[in-house]
């Protein structure tokens, strides 16, 4: 494993990210308070006011679903800006 290419591990980390967003939009609609979804790159959690989202280097509350998966979403595709 010591010959991969970096772009490879790029390609591999982007198909993980693509999971993660899967797993994310399938489990936040029907999450409950006190639950989280912890992923690879990303852990959520709900409480009875808010969405936490903690990545690597970044962590973030929502009020609503759609802004904490918009926030997620440009995080794994566009990077942190």
């Amino acid at each position: 494993m010591d010959n991969i290419d970096p772009q490879q591990m790029s390609i591999f980390d982007v198909f993980q990210e693509m999971d993660d967003m899967q797993i994310i939009e399938k489990r936040l609609a029907t999450l409950a308070v006190g639950s989280e979804i912890k992923t690879h790159s990303c852990t959520v959690n709900k409480t009875e006011r808010f969405i936490e989202v903690k990545m690597d280097f970044v962590e973030e509350i929502f009020r609503s679903t759609q802004d904490a998966l918009r926030f997620i979403h440009n995080v794994f595709y566009y990077g942190i800006q």
